[in-house]
């Protein structure tokens, strides 16, 4: 059940990177770059989603959907700004050449990785995800 979550939040956090994609994009070409962070707002929405899958979870795996948070946090970065960099990239190929797995030099967010600490999450929120649901349908059912 977590590894499905996680699934879930994978294409979630894929389609969120390809939305911003475009956001960013549109907003830089109308120069209205740095008159308002959105990353807040951007994060509540995430805290949203990720607390409603927990909540649907929680009947079906108990605490266990706690467990599921925390794979959904690692893996997200990795997705979506592999996702986001695409996206920028596929409209304005001037930028982020390297598209899934290039870097930002110029982020306003308030955390920021590199391809290979995202790289690292990703495998150890998946990893983490798959040794939960082991645990939970083998040894707790």
């Amino acid at each position: 059940m977590i590894t499905l979550t996680l699934i879930i939040f994978i294409l979630y956090s894929a389609i969120e990177g390809i939305r911003e994609g475009y956001y960013y994009h549109y907003k830089w070409l109308t120069s209205i770059m740095n008159k308002h962070d959105e990353h807040s707002m951007f994060t509540i929405q995430r805290v949203i989603v990720v607390l409603g899958l927990s909540i649907i979870s929680y009947p079906l795996i108990g605490w266990y959907c706690f467990l599921s948070i925390i794979s959904m946090s690692l893996c997200f970065s990795f997705i979506h700004n592999g996702m986001y960099y695409s996206t920028r990239n596929s409209v304005d190929k001037n930028v982020y050449k390297r598209k899934f797995f290039d870097d930002t030099t110029s982020s306003t967010a308030k955390i920021s990785m590199n391809f290979p600490v995202r790289t690292g999450l990703f495998v150890l929120g998946t990893v983490g995800a798959i040794v939960f649901d082991i645990i939970y349908f083998t040894i707790l059912i």
